[in-house]
């Protein structure tokens, strides 16, 4: 036998016994990535997002009061890799401070999370410069760091690693919370949802929906589903959904999409997905046309991060020919990444938590910034600057038509509506014993009125245009009695049965009484220099509103889409406007807007949409709006004096004393220290006006 026959089987046990020690080596592997994964899952990550939660901490009190929290998603693989890149960095740094203190040697042990890190950052930079053909700050942590491991500062170097991923947390955090709290808001006053259940209608939580159950969508509903229609008939408004104002007839057998708009008609929608589904789709799909629509806009502390590392890049090229390696290397070092990074992600946060400490939930980070260019102010009059409930007062019927009668019609075309006029109109039919009788089907105009068919009748509910519109003759004497209400700030619903008028309902609706004190503040501590009112209403009391107030003008009998088209003349001319609404009818409006606001108790579709909300009925909390875009504006600038003054003196130093890399660390951290200092300013001085803000509050 020859010796190539003798060693073949040694050779084929050696490979099958080397296969099977990598096969464990793997198992091995995937075993303690599971275990890893596992405690950083349940230990690791909760002890991260509770400590650096403490930062928003009212905000969080804030979800909790706009309704319930939506469960936790699936951790992100970049989220993952931050946590990771996190936990490792702070491992090795630990141990490079205990080698240094105890036993040099030991630090070697820190050498592989460092180079974890730099493997990480070296990656980033390579896929910016190469594919990206940008200078990006992770460049000069590469390079710094291998000067780090090259000179043997492992200290150092480990501890630029941790910022590097503690700043990458902060700023993660920021778009989570953003999309958390966009996410909760939505939910907030997510009105029960009606459901056929044995040929009844009854109301279920939207969240306890199953696939197949049959959901009911009256007009001038928003579909609160996505699902088949399962009978009926209805036209859909899918403008919110696809930014096209096109009407869509839709029967049996048709696709229905959460958001949509009934204006006529009545379905029953079969539910495709669950309750939970049809929410997390329906966050997707209102962050699409909020936050995201700004997510490419840089904040600005982060642009300037980048902006500096081509002429740090140069400096560091002549003093590497000057003075050499170390002078270098600290040169790279003066950039100010970290507290740049840190500061920003930090200074917004502080400007949420003030916020939330003064019950206003911010939505988006940038409106903070635009509220200071601010100077125009436009308010809709309806629900925004008259208390949200307004009063039936009175009721002035034709002909033999009682009373009681007219209000039951009323009530039945209002009967599935939210907006504060059919809340009143159900309210006085409530406390008169009224009986509701269901509708068989509805044609909803928005800013108009709702024609509905009761039992034989075909009622018709709305303004006075409305009618007209509809070719039914306006009795004189109602006409008349329209206009001395009107001059009266009251309102008229007009209300017909098959084509006749048979009477009207007066309602009055008073001003908040702060606004004109509020628009006083704003008008002296802002660039705000004009204030307009809006109003689907008559001139009339439209005009005595905007008397009321003080507003510089107004504009009556407006459509929503009018609104819109007002906000985009005033922005043509140069103009930055801030609207403030909280009806349907809004929604445009406050999309178009540079900045708006809505508040608790307004409409969903109101809160999805604005930028801003005040936690607060009423428009008390609208002032410290402003002022806190101030504070937070003033912060970012002070914070910026030991930030970027560290890294000048750093660049004199190492010219004029040649100073090396551990004194360009240590002035690194001397402005941490300072803007730390300044950032804790800033929070101390929120908490006071809380706290002067709740003793002011009456008891």
């Amino acid at each position: 036998m020859s010796v190539y026959q003798r060693i073949r089987p040694l050779q084929r046990d050696l490979r099958q016994q080397l296969q099977e020690m990598w096969q464990k080596v793997r198992d091995q592997g995937t075993h303690l990535e599971s275990r890893l994964t596992h405690i950083e899952h349940e230990y690791l990550n909760p002890w991260v997002e509770g400590l650096l939660a403490r930062w928003v901490d009212p905000r969080r009190a804030q979800q909790q009061q706009l309704g319930r929290s939506l469960p936790m998603t699936e951790v992100s693989p970049e989220t993952r890799m931050v946590n990771r890149g996190l936990y490792i960095s702070s491992a090795s740094l630990g141990v490079a401070a205990v080698g240094q203190l105890l036993a040099p040697p030991l630090q070697l042990l820190s050498l592989p999370g460092l180079l974890y890190g730099t493997w990480h950052l070296s990656q980033s930079a390579y896929t910016k410069l190469v594919k990206e053909k940008t200078l990006h700050v992770d460049l000069l942590l590469t390079v710094v760091n291998l000067a780090y491991i090259g000179g043997g500062y492992w200290v150092l170097g480990n501890l630029t690693i941790t910022s590097f991923y503690f700043s990458s947390k902060l700023l993660m955090m920021i778009r989570n919370q953003l999309r958390h709290d966009l996410a909760n808001a939505i939910m907030q006053p997510m009105q029960p949802v009606w459901v056929i259940v044995d040929g009844q209608e009854i109301q279920r939580s939207l969240e306890d929906l199953q696939p197949g159950d049959l959901v009911l969508v009256h007009a001038g509903e928003t579909t609160p589903v996505d699902g088949i229609i399962h009978s009926g008939v209805a036209t859909v408004d899918e403008q919110m959904l696809t930014g096209e104002a096109v009407l869509v007839e839709k029967g049996v057998g048709d696709r229905l999409y959460t958001s949509t708009l009934l204006v006529a008609g009545k379905v029953v929608v079969s539910v495709v997905e669950s309750g939970s589904a049809t929410i997390v789709a329906r966050i997707q799909e209102v962050m699409d046309r909020t936050v995201d629509l700004r997510s490419g806009r840089q904040l600005q502390m982060q642009q300037l991060t980048n902006d500096l590392v081509a002429p740090t890049l140069g400096l560091s090229a002549v003093t590497l020919s000057l003075l050499g390696l170390d002078a270098a290397a600290a040169m790279v070092n003066n950039h100010p990444y970290r507290q740049l990074n840190n500061f920003a992600a930090l200074g917004i946060m502080n400007g949420f938590s003030a916020a939330a400490g003064q019950r206003i939930l911010i939505k988006d980070g940038r409106s903070l910034e635009l509220l200071l260019d601010i100077d125009t102010l436009i308010f809709d009059k309806t629900g925004t600057l008259t208390l949200s409930e307004p009063q039936l007062e009175a009721i002035q019927c034709v002909d033999d038509m009682s009373s009681t009668e007219l209000l039951a019609y009323a009530a039945a075309a209002e009967q599935y509506q939210r907006h504060p006029i059919a809340r009143a109109i159900m309210a006085a039919a409530h406390s008169l014993g009224i009986v509701v009788v269901p509708i068989d089907e509805a044609t909803f105009k928005v800013g108009f009125g709702l024609i509905v068919q009761v039992g034989a009748h075909t009622i018709h509910v709305g303004s006075a245009r409305f009618m007209t519109g509809s070719e039914i003759v306006l009795p004189p004497e109602l006409v008349e009695l329209q206009a001395t209400s009107q001059q009266q700030g009251k309102l008229c619903v007009w209300v017909a049965r098959d084509g006749l008028v048979i009477g009207v309902l007066i309602l009055k609706a008073p001003l908040r009484p702060e606004t004109r004190a509020i628009i006083e503040e704003l008008r002296r501590n802002t660039k705000i220099r004009t204030v307009l009112l809006v109003s689907g209403d008559q001139p009339t009391p439209t005009q005595q509103a905007a008397l009321a107030v003080g507003a510089d003008g107004f504009y009556a009998e407006i459509l929503p889409v009018g609104k819109a088209e007002l906000i985009a003349r005033l922005q043509a001319e140069g103009r930055k406007v801030c609207f403030i609404g909280d009806g349907i009818n809004d929604a445009i409006a406050l999309k178009q807007a540079n900045v708006s606001v809505s508040m608790v108790g307004s409409t969903q579709t109101a809160i999805d949409t604005a930028h801003i909300v005040l936690m607060e009925e009423g428009l008390e909390r609208l002032p410290l709006l402003f002022k806190l875009a101030q504070s937070v504006a003033d912060t970012q600038r002070m914070m910026m004096i030991p930030v970027l003054g560290t890294s000048v003196v750093g660049v004199i130093g190492i010219f004029a004393w040649g100073w090396g890399l551990t004194i360009s660390t240590l002035l690194d951290q001397a402005g941490m220290i300072g803007g730390t200092i300044v950032l804790l300013r800033q929070r101390i001085r929120s908490q006071r006006q809380l706290q002067g803000s709740i003793s002011a509050t009456p008891a």
